[in-house]
């Protein structure tokens, strides 16, 4: 069992390499023409279920854009 020094460096290093690999993504879609829609294209290859945009909805909400969920909504209609 590792000391809980060596837990907190592991911890911390793990946060830094993850801050870096967003970082990474925040400048390939800042390159793109129109990230969001690079974004929602990589939204809809990897969420094929039939309750895949009740769940983008939900996190639309949840990430405090009803903007874009009122968009959402008013365009794949009501039976979302």
């Amino acid at each position: 069992m590792l000391p809980l020094s060596s837990k907190v460096n592991m911890s911390s290093s793990i946060l830094t390499w993850q801050g870096c690999f967003t970082f990474m993504y925040l400048n390939y879609f800042a390159c793109k023409a129109s990230p969001t829609e690079h974004i929602l294209d990589l939204w809809e290859a990897r969420h094929r279920e039939p309750n895949a945009l009740t769940d983008l909805l939900n996190v639309l909400r949840v990430m405090g854009r009803p903007d874009a969920a009122h968009i959402l909504e008013t365009h794949a209609g009501a039976w979302i």
